[in-house]
């Protein structure tokens, strides 16, 4: 990291630095990209004291003193925000429209949480007489020793100009923009998602440093300018968040642990529903149908044959052609030591005798939460419900409607969670990486504030909508709300890779109709485990 220090000044004070920041100052824990964001939005970020700060003896009203330079584009086709969450609880913005990454906003954590080990009236401690004069003045480990702060998911809206981050310790805070300082007082409700206290009396369960939950203060905090809290939901226990979803319009918050998930109204500051994924044994929770018919029994395995043989051989010659492609051989060595072979140049020789081994998921993990996703969408008959669909390692969708009061109520009528039917469960048994809801045009469903501001059309509710359902082995579509198969790509299959992350974009039509209310079709991105892109057109999946 640069400074500048104005040396003819009397104590020497910080120049202001307009750019240069370090982004590693504390470890980054998790990114998030916001692009076509509102001008306004990051105009009022500018605008905030951290790119303004108030003169004082330590800070220098300089000039930076680096000049030159000239900037190219002045009115960027898009405006870009980049949202870092850090391991110390800090969530910091940045301006990524330009090469120059510019801070606009850093978000501390830390100060609404009670700390036992903090410096906090450790200046009464000591009276002048007392010898060594010892008091902890600030953290010096980079990596903070009470982990439960890192950050682990953030969810922003920039229309509402809502954010949403989940922590390590379990926590869930709801923050919105103030451009005024003010005190602020945190409200905090507790989500028992699942407490197994035999467990911990027998000893099978090891306790670890800073294992219980975070305690929130109840008295006013005073925040500057920026991001203020609102609300905040501690999980229990207090283990690491592992999905968050976050829709403002309805003023619901969704988050996992490793025994369930929630869902919480941050306007009414309650908790709407609770669902443990994992039982008391460690054993999944799961809400499906176990018999099966004789008929469906034989024609699984014959399918499953069938699929097995051409896929083989579909296999081997995409291998084939992708390693002339190359230019790699195939040595001829055992079927042992052909599993995975780098030539010379580290180019990856792909296989095509036998699957690649992955890591497993264990009993007690197949319960864990992967995915959540709040939609309006046709989740079960009787027309378009506001759903949470909740995704786990067992490969297993866990579906529920909620009811949304209407506008003039939503801050004081309470939600109310009915099931939608069954878990809906995948025969392969592989853990679902995240869910897409597609609508009968096959487009990605927006948010509510998206509509509203013109940001994206509105979108086709008639049914059937499509679910996209990505799991580590394959691609499944299904229609809504009859959760039929419409069509499947297994990429485990064909390559012998797992997937390892998915995302929806947009692809820019090159010839779109005078009049189209969209210039541009959505595609499916694949990130295999060693690094291959796949990318596929929805929803036929070609």
């Amino acid at each position: 990291e640069i400074m500048a220090f104005d040396l003819e000044a009397p104590k020497c004070p910080q120049i202001f630095k307009p750019y240069l920041y370090s982004l590693h100052a504390s470890p980054v824990t998790c990114v998030r990209v916001y692009d076509n964001s509102p001008k306004d939005l990051l105009t009022d970020l500018q605008e905030l004291t951290l790119n303004s700060p108030q003169p004082n003896e330590y800070t220098s009203t300089s000039n930076w003193p680096v000049t030159g330079g000239k900037v190219r584009i002045t009115d960027p086709p898009t405006l870009d925000i980049l949202v870092t969450g850090h391991a110390n609880g800090s969530i910091k913005f940045w301006d990524v429209t330009s090469p120059a990454m510019v801070l606009l906003l850093d978000l501390k954590t830390a100060p609404i949480f009670s700390n036992p080990d903090s410096n906090e009236g450790d200046l009464d401690m000591f009276s002048e007489f007392t010898w060594p004069p010892y008091r902890k003045v600030s953290s010096y480990d980079p990596f903070d020793d009470d982990t439960r702060l890192s950050i682990k998911f953030i969810e922003f809206c920039p229309h509402s100009r809502k954010l949403c981050a989940g922590g390590e310790g379990g926590q869930v805070l709801t923050f919105a923009l103030n451009t005024m300082p003010a005190d602020v007082r945190v409200a905090n409700v507790r989500a028992e998602i699942f407490i197994d206290d035999s467990r911990l009396k027998r000893g099978g369960v090891r306790s670890l440093k800073n294992s219980s939950p975070l305690s929130c203060k109840s008295d006013f905090i005073s925040f500057p300018a920026g991001f203020q809290p609102s609300f905040c939901v501690q999980c229990l226990p207090a283990s690491p968040i592992t999905a968050m979803a976050f829709r403002p319009s309805w003023g619901l918050v969704t988050a996992a642990n490793t025994k369930g998930f929630m869902v919480a109204n941050f306007y009414t500051k309650s908790i709407v529903l609770i669902h443990p994924t994992v039982l008391s044994d460690g054993i999944e929770a799961r809400n499906i149908s176990k018999t099966q018919s004789f008929r469906r029994s034989v024609r699984s395995s014959v399918r499953r044959r069938a699929s097995v043989v051409a896929a083989n051989e579909e296999r081997k010659k995409i291998a084939a052609s992708l390693n002339l492609e190359l230019g790699i051989s195939e040595p001829k060595t055992s079927r042992q030591l052909n599993r995975r072979t780098h030539s010379a140049d580290a180019s990856v020789l792909l296989d095509s005798t036998g699957p690649v081994v992955g890591k497993g998921v264990t009993p007690e993990q197949r319960g864990q939460v992967s995915h959540l996703l709040f939609a309006e969408t046709h989740i079960s008959s009787g027309g378009p419900h506001v759903s949470v669909l909740a995704s786990t390692l067992g490969s297993t969708i866990i579906r529920y409607s909620i009811e949304v009061p209407k506008a003039a109520k939503i801050y004081t009528d309470a939600n109310r969670a009915h099931s939608a039917g069954k878990d809906y469960s995948l025969v392969h048994a592989a853990p679902i990486i995240c869910v897409f809801i597609l609508d009968r045009d096959g487009q990605l469903l927006p948010s509510p504030n998206e509509v509203e501001h013109h940001a994206i059309p509105v979108p086709n509710m008639a049914p059937p909508h499509f679910a996209v359902i990505v799991t580590q082995e394959q691609i499944k579509v299904i229609s809504l709300p009859n959760m039929r198969s419409k069509r499947k790509e297994k990429i485990h299959s064909l390559i012998h890779e797992r997937i390892y992350r998915a995302w929806i974009i947009k692809v820019k039509v090159p010839a779109a109709p005078v009049g189209a209310p969209r210039d541009w079709n959505n595609a499916l991105v694949i990130l295999t485990a060693i690094g291959h892109l796949l990318i596929y057109s929805l929803p036929d999946l070609r």
